[in-house]
């Protein structure tokens, strides 16, 4: 193992560095690691599941700003079409209602720090998608299935949007979906405390 693959996994995956104390204008600051490409050759194994920040699919947060900052490895960033790779000490800054996607482009795992703001509450909604991932309530790509995402887009309404399809039809999903999934047991939010009942639980 390479000293920069040992840097990055040896560390947490998921560490919210600050929450904002008015999340009405604060912002939401965190660390995790970017697992390498799916199709990449010779990339390493992680010692956690892929969740949704893995993805690569555009999509876009109409209610803050974000900022990623590279911290370790490399993350590609598409803006409106146009796309570049940060590395090491670069950013970008995406505004609110921007379509983009992020990824890891390369077979070495990536660390980034990103920041929300305002931060809203942010922090809660991607603990939830990323202890998830971790307890194993997901897909392979770390995506909960269509009843629990909806659970969870309908308790942080705005917060994210595919752009594969038009807006008003994934609210009207998530309206449908949600209160079926909350009769079935989905919550909207989970702590990292939760993973072991979680893993425990056969309800999916």
């Amino acid at each position: 193992m390479t000293d920069h693959r040992s840097k990055v996994t040896t560390v947490d995956p998921f560490v919210i560095v600050e929450r904002p104390e008015d999340p009405r204008t604060d912002p939401l600051r965190l660390e995790y690691t970017v697992h390498p490409a799916p199709d990449s050759e010779g990339g390493v194994d992680l010692p956690h599941a892929r969740w949704v920040a893995d993805l690569a699919d555009r999509h876009v947060n109409p209610r803050w700003d974000e900022r990623f900052e590279v911290v370790d490895g490399a993350l590609r960033v598409g803006i409106d079409g146009t796309e570049t790779t940060l590395t090491e000490g670069e950013d970008v800054v995406i505004p609110a209602t921007v379509p983009h996607r992020h990824w890891n482009p390369t077979p070495e795992p990536a660390r980034v720090r990103y920041e929300a703001r305002p931060g809203l509450r942010a922090a809660e909604a991607l603990e939830t998608l990323y202890t998830l991932a971790q307890a194993g309530r997901t897909d392979e790509e770390g995506v909960p299935n269509p009843l629990q995402f909806a659970v969870i887009q309908d308790a942080y309404p705005g917060y994210f949007y595919s752009t594969d399809q038009p807006r008003i039809l994934q609210r009207a999903m998530v309206a449908t979906l949600a209160p079926i999934g909350r009769l079935l047991g989905y919550e909207a939010t989970y702590t990292r405390d939760e993973m072991g009942p979680l893993r425990r639980s056969s309800t999916r």
